[in-house]
C-alpha cells in the first residue's frame, strides 16, 4: 500500500472515528469490532478512492517509488532512451510516465530459470538431431 493511500485512510479513519464515536474517546479504547466498522464505513462510503488514487499517468518521483530506481537513474534511462517517457506537447522540462508501459518495460526483461533453459536446449538438441537425421536421409 502506497504512503498516499495509507495517509488517506487514516485520514478518512479519523473523520469517521470522529462522527461515530465520541471526540473525547481515545483510540486505544476502540474494540476490534468498532475497528472492523470504521474501516468497513470508509470503504462502503468511497469504493473508488483506492482507484482513484492510482493515476494512469506517473511523475518522476512516482516512478521512483514504484521501481525503487534513484530519480538520477530515471534521468539517466530517458535520457538513454532506455525507459519509455513523455513530454508535454507544449514542451518544458517536465517528464511523464504511464503507469502500464512502466509495468510493461519492468517486465520486459525475462530471465529464465536454469529448469527452463535446460527444456529448451534440451528441445533444441531434439530438434537438431531430427534435422540432421532428416539431411542424412536424402
Amino acid at each position: 500500500m502506497g504512503i498516499k493511500v495509507f495517509s488517506h485512510s487514516i485520514k478518512l479513519f479519523i473523520m469517521l472515528y470522529n462522527n461515530i464515536l465520541h471526540d473525547d474517546a481515545l483510540v486505544v479504547q476502540l474494540t476490534v469490532s468498532q475497528i472492523k466498522a470504521i474501516i468497513r464505513d470508509v470503504l462502503q462510503e468511497s469504493p473508488s478512492y483506492l482507484t482513484s488514487e492510482k493515476s494512469e499517468t506517473l511523475t518522476i518521483e512516482e516512478v521512483s517509488e514504484l521501481t525503487g530506481y534513484k530519480k538520477a537513474t530515471l534521468y539517466k534511462l530517458t535520457h538513454e532512451r532506455k525507459i519509455p517517457f513523455h513530454k508535454p506537447a507544449h514542451g518544458g522540462r517536465r517528464i511523464f510516465f504511464k503507469r502500464a508501459e512502466i509495468n510493461q518495460w519492468l517486465e520486459s526483461n525475462l530471465f529464465e530459470t536454469y529448469e527452463e533453459s535446460f527444456e529448451n536446449l534440451k528441445g533444441k538438441k531434439v530438434l537438431n538431431s531430427k534435422l540432421n537425421s532428416y539431411e542424412k536421409s536424402k
